[in-house]
């Protein structure tokens, strides 16, 4: 069997658009699990808050996770925010004095 320069040219035409098709493919898929797994998470985070040496550290209330740390609230929020853009966070539990803190600095802000 004889193939002509044509019909080479055919079967690496097929080949390459085939294989556009699969990698085409692939990043979908690829793409679909990601948005399932960031729906999965939750949107707000519970954070408790400690102070050691006037330093205001945040972890998550339910994985203790540590998400942030800073000295005022507004550098806290920026920290977070910076850290997980796609999050919000609400005060959980932690140290009483900084929770009447930030509630009054809250108010104010409104």
């Amino acid at each position: 069997m004889e193939f002509s320069i044509g019909d080479i040219a055919i079967g690496i035409g097929l080949g390459i658009g085939l294989s556009a098709l699969f990698f085409n493919w692939i990043v979908n898929r690829i793409g679909e699990r990601i948005e399932a797994k960031l729906a999965e998470q939750p949107s707000d985070v519970g954070i408790r808050v400690e102070v050691d040496q006037n330093i205001i550290y945040c972890y998550n209330s339910e994985t203790n996770q540590f998400l942030c740390q800073g000295q005022t609230l507004k550098e806290i929020q920026e920290v977070f925010q910076a850290r997980f853009p796609h999050l919000s966070a609400y005060v959980d539990s932690g140290d009483p004095e900084v929770i009447e803190k930030w509630k009054n600095e809250i108010s104010n802000s409104i």
